[in-house]
């Protein structure tokens, strides 16, 4: 695409931003308006921080009425600036009082999906958006946040990436499926630099989309959320927040069927995967893992990966098992462990994303399978180059 795609996509953006400020309630950027009715040490206290793409469709409102709905009591707020980046936001006296008005529980950093993808070179390749690296924005707020309350739990809001990717862009051909694998990757590497929770909203967005594409969760201007994506991401957040699966009948005006699949959604991509995203359970009434007693194959870790990717599995007996990598069409790749003795408990494997004769294989999905004693198991695993 040409620059004609840049401007459409500025026009539309003010446009949403001014939708945004005029139908947004009149105390958006200050006043609490999400207080549970009589709240108590088991209340959460929620803090947003972002821009229109937490503030469009009320996202921390949905967050609430699935909090309420599943008889949570909550105390959610936000600050949101529009058209503003986070890097500006950690500027605003206004940011600091808002941290300083509680002792949160949760404060939520929303950043842009260019500077996330793209953290060294996002002003290069859009040079309109100007230089934000958000590491240092992000440890700034951390830092005024555990300054104000020391127990807070600061989570990162994992974006998504355009609809396009950066293909409408001259000279550019990261699509949005490689675009959100680098903001996968580069947000793993934020939250462990930083010591931050990830609330990984862009890779569930990225799942519904990969199962369902003709599910919309953009809004027409093909970066923003629609209801729907807002609707999936405030599930996220849910599964974040308390680490419980969700079960919810509030669905926003949402498909009954839809609103459900998105919860399922949410809360597998989040419980699943407890320590990748860095979450902390807080209760015992929480969502628990339990050591394995039976045969299993683990996801691969990273995934996506560019280089290599390490796969567990746990043998509840002595067996012999074979470890094989297919292609999407069923056709054999290599063969990792081919017939071997293990002893029981976990193992761990490596896999450098190469084929039988030692070649680089091609961006894409690839299938794990592990096999013992006539029992098969399989993961989909993905490649990015």
């Amino acid at each position: 695409m040409n620059y004609a795609h840049i401007l459409f996509k500025n026009i539309a953006s003010i446009i949403l931003i001014a939708f945004t400020i005029v139908f947004l309630p009149l105390k958006l950027f200050s006043s609490p308006q999400y207080n549970s009715d009589t709240p108590g040490s088991d209340t959460t206290k929620v803090l947003f921080i972002g821009n229109s793409y937490t503030g469009g469709n009320n996202l921390p409102g949905i967050v609430r009425q699935l909090a309420v709905s599943s008889n949570k009591q909550v105390i959610i707020d936000k600050y949101i600036r529009p058209g503003t980046s986070l890097e500006e936001i950690s500027l605003l006296a206004q940011t600091r009082e808002k941290i300083y008005q509680n002792n949160w529980d949760y404060v939520v950093l929303q950043g842009g999906c260019h500077n996330a993808a793209y953290p060294d070179s996002h002003h290069i390749i859009i040079p309109y958006a100007g230089y934000r690296p958000l590491p240092p924005t992000l440890r700034k707020l951390r830092d005024m946040a555990w300054d104000n309350f020391s127990a807070t739990r600061v989570i990162y809001f994992m974006p998504w990436a355009f609809k396009d990717g950066i293909t409408w862009v001259p000279g550019y051909t990261d699509t949005y499926e490689d675009m959100q694998g680098k903001i996968y990757q580069n947000s793993l590497i934020f939250a462990s630099d930083l010591d931050l929770t990830i609330a990984p909203v862009g890779w569930s967005w990225y799942r519904v989309i990969r199962e369902n594409p003709q599910i919309e969760l953009f809004h027409s201007d093909m970066s923003h959320a629609s209801l729907k994506g807002s609707y999936l991401a405030a599930c996220v957040f849910y599964a974040t927040l308390f680490q419980e699966e969700l079960s919810s009948t509030y669905y926003n005006s949402i498909p009954s069927s839809q609103a459900q699949y998105f919860q399922a959604i949410a809360s597998s991509v989040v419980l699943d995967s407890l320590s990748l995203w860095r979450i902390i359970p807080t209760s015992v009434k929480k969502y628990k893992t339990t050591k394995p007693s039976e045969f299993e194959l683990f996801q691969n870790y990273p995934n996506p990966f560019n280089s290599s990717t390490t796969i567990k599995f746990h043998l509840p007996k002595p067996a012999n098992i074979e470890l094989k990598i297919f292609d999407i069409n069923g056709e054999l790749i290599t063969t990792i462990i081919n017939s071997v003795h293990y002893s029981p408990g976990d193992h761990y494997i490596r896999w450098n994303g190469r084929d039988a004769q030692k070649i680089e294989v091609s961006s894409g999905f690839y299938i794990c399978r592990l096999e013992s004693n006539n029992t098969s198991l399989t993961k989909k695993l993905l490649f990015l180059k």
